[in-house]
């Protein structure tokens, strides 16, 4: 019986939990560097280094855990002009929608192009080295 006192709420990500878990062990047992970063409000996040500064950030929204995202940097410390940024953003974005191309605002220090790409969870968990490739 439930108690009707418990006004407790499940958590809205513990399947994102679960499926970074995975993809995390997955990813340490192929002897890659991954460290777990912070949950946001709507997700569970890996940081898969490589190189001296490379980085794909790993993702998985609460919701829809068969998916996981992952980004990394395609260029970095752009010219500080919004428009012709964005304009280059959405141009390589309708050109090729599966990687999806975003203006990451670094404030007056830097601006970067993040790419970013989306996999069947499965299928990551399974072959983890292509969260780098």
């Amino acid at each position: 019986m439930t108690d009707p006192t418990d006004f407790s709420l499940p958590d809205p990500l513990e399947d994102a939990h679960d499926a970074i878990r995975q993809l995390g062990a997955a990813i340490q047992a192929a002897e890659l560097n991954v460290a777990q970063l912070p949950d946001t409000s709507v997700s569970s996040n890996l940081l898969l280094g490589f190189g001296d500064d490379g980085y794909v950030l790993v993702t998985v929204i609460g919701g829809n855990e068969v998916t996981t995202y992952l980004t990394t940097g395609a260029a970095a410390d752009l010219q500080h002009d919004r428009l012709a940024a964005l304009e280059f953003a959405n141009a390589r974005t309708r050109e090729n929608p599966a990687l999806p191309v975003f203006l990451h605002d670094g404030g007056d220090e830097h601006w970067d192009f993040l790419v970013q790409q989306s996999h069947p969870t499965a299928i990551l968990t399974q072959n983890p080295r292509s969260c780098g490739a």
